[in-house]
């Protein structure tokens, strides 16, 4: 099947972790399809286009890189009709020449409704992936909530990241036959058991420093720990970087833990997978989610998780085995939760049986179905 991805959340040579969950998604389509990429970059309006170069593992699709303007805050009437205006005519190019089955558009706002836009009456399906933002917070938004569910209408099919996502796009009004929940896949060969040296007490951090993933919650629970018993030997390493992680050494200072937490900054794949085998367990302190990949590749280490009830985490840390879910913004919840894991004897072997499931050759088949059945449901164009 000739699938054609178009979005503006995808890695590039500069921003090699943007998008990564969906460069992953496209990487593995096209082991088994024939994919193109077109990858959109934002530009505010009245400034000048910008340099692009795609990432290695990208040059066999032929990346194409469209160029879209973009309002910040009050774009919300007109960004999704500025995207299908200007990525109109480099897609209108990319289908004459490559004709393709099927259009994927990861990310609903502004990119799948623009798309959708752009095409019009031309018969080719769009699939949408709904990934979070777009729609935990961006529901609330009145022009983007029209937009968003005229396009889930006239797509072919719409992917949720979550059972959660899904149930809160057919609540809002859009109808349940197009929507499906697609969980993503883990590397289960890179995220695995092997060469495991697990380290007693050792709890890990893993994603963005932002407010919406609420770090600053681990450290918190870390310092409930310390203070419930002071000689204590749990430590926090941390991955990842954002505007918080000043905030975030800030406190564990303030805490008198800094010498107990490591800010690892951003490592890659291998990295972060050689962390997650050794720690005790793997923290999720978000204050919303989808389904957090971090999670799945946790478990396919056998590492367990403590992780609040937010989105669809319930739907995969399902079972007490797997670990414990706990309040939002708590710090003494999560440090229960920390306490209730280490005291019981999980079977990290268990652990990962259970991550099997969420293998990416299951992901691209479950694509692959919904590829096929927004084909039969659009009308071709003769």
């Amino acid at each position: 099947m000739k699938v054609l991805v178009i979005t503006s959340l995808y890695p590039d040579r500069a921003q090699p972790t943007h998008g990564i969950h969906n460069a992953r998604l496209v990487r593995h389509l096209a082991q088994t399809h024939d994919v193109r990429l077109i990858i959109v970059r934002t530009r505010l309006l009245g400034c000048s286009k910008s340099e692009f170069f795609p990432c290695k593992e990208d040059e066999e699709l032929q990346p194409a890189v469209g160029q879209v303007r973009y309002i910040p805050k009050i774009g919300s009437l007109v960004n999704h009709r500025l995207f299908g205006h200007d990525i109109g005519p480099l897609l209108a190019a990319t289908l004459d020449e490559f004709s393709p089955d099927v259009i994927l558009a990861p990310w609903l706002f502004p990119d799948g409704c623009g798309v959708v836009r752009a095409l019009g009456s031309v018969g080719v399906p769009v699939v949408m992936v709904a990934q979070g933002t777009d729609v935990h917070h961006y529901l609330k938004m009145r022009p983007r909530r029209k937009a968003i569910l005229e396009a889930v209408r006239i797509a072919g099919g719409t992917a949720t990241r979550s059972k959660d996502i899904a149930e809160q796009l057919v609540a809002a009004g859009a109808p349940a036959d197009r929507v499906r929940a697609i969980y993503n896949g883990v590397d289960l060969s890179q995220f695995s058991m092997e060469g495991c040296a697990r380290r007693d007490k050792e709890l890990l951090y893993v994603g963005n420093f932002y407010d919406v993933k609420n770090p600053l919650l681990a450290i918190r629970a870390l310092a409930v720990l310390q203070s419930r018993v002071p000689d204590s030997e749990w430590t926090l390493t941390m991955i990842g970087d954002g505007p918080l992680q000043s905030t975030a050494r800030t406190l564990a200072a303030d805490f008198e833990v800094a010498e107990r937490v490591v800010f690892a900054g951003r490592l890659g794949p291998e990295a972060v997978a050689a962390k997650m085998r050794d720690a005790e367990m793997l923290l999720i302190p978000s204050r919303n989610e989808g389904i957090p990949n971090v999670l799945r590749e946790a478990f396919a280490c056998g590492t367990p998780a403590v992780a609040t009830r937010v989105g669809g985490i319930p739907e995969i840390l399902c079972d007490a085995r797997l670990g414990e879910l706990v309040p939002t913004d708590d710090a003494e919840g999560m440090a229960d939760g920390i306490e209730k894991v280490l005291g019981r004897c999980l079977d990290r072997d268990w652990i990962r049986a259970h991550a099997q499931q969420y293998s990416w050759a299951e992901t691209v088949e479950a694509y692959s179905s919904l590829f096929e059945d927004a084909i039969r449901k659009t009308p071709t164009v003769s």
